[in-house]
């Protein structure tokens, strides 16, 4: 992008897959990885990252399920699964042995890379907004910043009718599958 500052990726998925695909691009050198994989802001954290609620520590743990006691809940057809306190996964820091929860923002809690965030939309002028109905505040207002406070441009990438996902204020609406009209507008 002639004159980009800098490039980020804000995304609201869980999944880690956005980390996980700049390991699959055999072409970066390990700085590039490195400053790429900063880059990618996981504003509603990581399912496959782990936070003690106890000590506070985190890591990945891309283990399936994170403790014998999970195994066979993955079925939320039936009836829920009684799970002793000594079964859940715990904390592996020596002398903690506290709980561990995903390391994900559930509805209500506050987003800790918010201040992170909030600085990069502030100077953008150009966003682009892939495959969201743009409803869940306060990543929903991050066009409008960056339109009409930065006077910046907006494009939207979207199976949805603009109507339905924008407030119709955009610079461009792709409507249709992202995985295919994306790499078709960037000419990949």
């Amino acid at each position: 992008m002639p004159n980009a500052e800098s490039i980020h990726l804000i995304t609201q998925n869980v999944d880690g897959l956005s980390g996980r695909a700049l390991h699959e691009v055999g072409s970066l050198d390990a700085s590039t990885l490195a400053n790429a994989q900063k880059s990618i802001i996981e504003m509603h954290g990581n399912l496959f990252k782990t936070i003690c609620t106890s000590c506070g520590d985190t890591h990945i743990d891309m283990r399936q399920p994170l403790s014998d006691g999970l195994r066979g809940t993955e079925d939320l057809s039936g009836a829920y699964k009684s799970i002793a306190a000594e079964q859940l996964p715990r904390c592996a820091v020596v002398g903690c042995n506290g709980l561990l929860r995903p390391g994900v923002v559930w509805f209500g809690e506050s987003i800790p890379e918010l201040d992170r965030i909030q600085p990069l939309i502030s100077r953008c002028d150009l966003i682009l907004v892939l495959g969201t109905s743009s409803t869940v505040y306060p990543a929903a207002g991050f066009a409008d910043v960056v339109r009409h406070s930065n006077h910046g441009r907006v494009a939207v990438f979207n199976i949805e009718d603009p109507a339905s996902s924008t407030d119709g204020d955009v610079d461009w609406y792709f409507a249709g599958p992202v995985e295919r009209l994306f790499p078709e507008v960037l000419g990949l």
